[in-house]
């Protein structure tokens, strides 16, 4: 089917299937020059209207917040703060690895308030310290 190009006024053949305006994709993109995308007042209402909340909080205001026990971001806060990711314990590296915080405040993450465990290890230093019940059989 034949039609005209709506940037150059050149004719070209298009797919009946298809409402091609433009010959090729530069002429597409020269017709877009200039021209302004700026949202109208009415947009903008339906785009805040539909916002998804998640993707602009952090941490425990995250609706899927595991309460912090993804291994990814361990391994990250781990190497940022300059500490091997293997237990300190028993030299463990390939299983779950937890930090532990030697003052019990979560927010203090400096190097010098934190273990590096395998949840085993994790388990007994709590246990023996007795911050965990023990377990009835």
């Amino acid at each position: 089917m034949k039609s005209v190009c709506l940037y150059c006024k050149q004719e070209f053949l298009r797919p009946k299937s298809t409402r091609g305006k433009f010959c090729s994709l530069i002429c597409y993109w020269e017709s877009l020059k200039g021209r302004s995308f700026k949202h109208t007042e009415e947009t903008k209402q339906k785009i805040s209207k539909h916002h998804n909340p998640a993707s602009t909080t952090i941490g425990e205001q995250r609706p899927n917040w595991a309460g912090g026990s993804n291994s990814h971001a361990i391994k990250r806060a781990i190497n940022r703060i300059g500490l091997k990711y293997e237990c300190v314990r028993c030299g463990k590296n390939d299983g779950k690895i937890d930090i532990h915080h030697i003052d019990k405040d979560r927010t203090n993450n400096k190097a010098s308030n934190i273990l590096i465990l395998c949840s085993s290890c994790h388990a007994k230093l709590h246990h023996v310290n007795g911050d965990m019940m023990p377990r009835v059989a």
